[in-house]
C-alpha cells in the first residue's frame, strides 16, 4: 500500500465519522471589497488574514464524494469558518480540516482519490419494493405517468 492510499484510506474514514463540515461559501457583504482570485485559495486565504487580524487560516481537503482536493478557508473566531474562494455550482463546501502540521500538510499532494469498497447494505432497506416476478408488466399508473399521459390526477388513454 503506497503512501497516497494510506492518505485516501485515512481521509474517506475521518469523512466516514463525521468530520467534515459543511462552510458557507463567502457572499458579497461577507467579502466588503475584498476579491479573492479563482483557484488561488491558499494565496486568498493567507492575504484575507493579513488584511482582518483575529482570522486565521485552517488547511484542509475539499470533499467531493470520495475525492479530496487540497484546500483553505478562514477561521473566523466567533463568527465561523468561511469559504472565501468559492466554487460557482453551490453555496457552500464540504470541508475537511488537516489534522497535522502545516509542514506535514504542504508536502501531501493536492488532490487525493479514495475507493471507498465498503458495502451500504441496508441504506435503502424498505424505500423499494420489487415485485415477485421482476418482469411483470408496471402498474397502469406509474406507465402513464414515464409515458407522460398523466394530467392532474387522470390518466389519458
Amino acid at each position: 500500500m503506497n503512501h497516497n492510499s494510506v492518505l485516501a484510506d485515512r481521509l474517506l474514514k475521518r469523512m466516514k465519522d463525521g468530520e467534515c463540515q459543511r462552510v458557507p461559501h463567502a457572499t458579497a457583504s461577507d467579502l466588503v471589497g475584498f476579491r479573492p482570485e479563482r483557484s488561488n485559495c491558499h494565496g486568498n486565504v493567507n492575504r484575507w488574514c493579513l488584511q482582518n487580524p483575529g482570522h486565521k487560516p485552517v488547511s484542509g481537503w475539499l470533499v467531493t464524494s470520495t475525492v479530496f482536493d487540497k484546500h483553505s478557508i478562514v477561521d473566523r473566531g466567533a463568527a465561523g469558518l468561511l469559504d472565501i474562494t468559492p466554487l460557482p455550482d453551490r453555496p457552500y463546501s464540504d470541508f475537511l480540516a488537516h489534522d497535522g502540521s502545516q509542514e506535514e500538510f504542504d508536502a501531501l499532494p493536492n488532490q487525493v482519490i479514495a475507493l471507498d469498497n465498503s458495502k451500504n447494505d441496508g441504506l435503502d432497506l424498505g424505500r423499494y419494493k420489487v415485485p415477485a416476478d421482476f418482469n411483470a408488466p408496471l402498474p397502469e399508473d406509474l406507465m402513464a405517468a414515464f409515458e407522460g399521459r398523466v394530467q392532474g390526477s387522470e390518466i389519458k388513454k
